[in-house]
């Protein structure tokens, strides 16, 4: 295999000269070689729990330089036994730089402590949080991303 390639990178070289063939080569190979920071991750950036007043919420966010779509996501809170908390409509996307709140239909959410999980539409698990108690009014927000922890926001 490997004679296999070197004939070939030989023959293009001499095919289309020197710089049009690094140019390819490197077009080709340097996005394997370079980790790549336009792959999009979705995370859960902030959770209300427990508001003063109206629904309870969960706002997403993405990583990345490409719009993810999310259509058919489902969301489980974890504690007591998984239930099924809300399944994401078609055509649902999430945007860079662009938060998605979505309003949870009931009170789902533990204000005991709870976990989030969301699986895509082949049931993979994309992310989890866990948090702890909430207070009345204030949401738990992400504060690091590389380590995923969070904390409750201060009045």
């Amino acid at each position: 295999m490997f004679t296999q390639l070197w004939d070939t990178l030989a023959c293009t070289f001499f095919k289309v000269g020197r710089g049009t063939a690094c140019s390819l080569i490197l077009f080709v190979l340097l996005p394997h070689w370079i980790p790549s920071t336009a792959r999009a991750e979705v995370i859960i950036s902030e959770i209300m729990a427990n508001p003063d007043e109206g629904t309870e919420w969960i706002e997403l966010i993405t990583t990345g330089e490409d719009t993810v779509t999310i259509s058919n996501y489902e969301l489980y809170d974890a504690v007591s036994s998984p239930s099924l908390i809300l399944t994401l409509p078609e055509p649902t996307q999430l945007e860079k730089d662009t938060p998605l709140v979505l309003e949870l239909p009931s009170a789902k959410l533990n204000n005991s402590g709870d976990s989030i999980t969301i699986y895509d539409q082949n049931n993979n698990e994309i992310t989890s949080v866990s948090f702890s108690e909430s207070t009345k009014g204030l949401s738990w927000q992400l504060v690091s991303i590389q380590e995923k922890t969070y904390q409750e926001n201060t009045p």
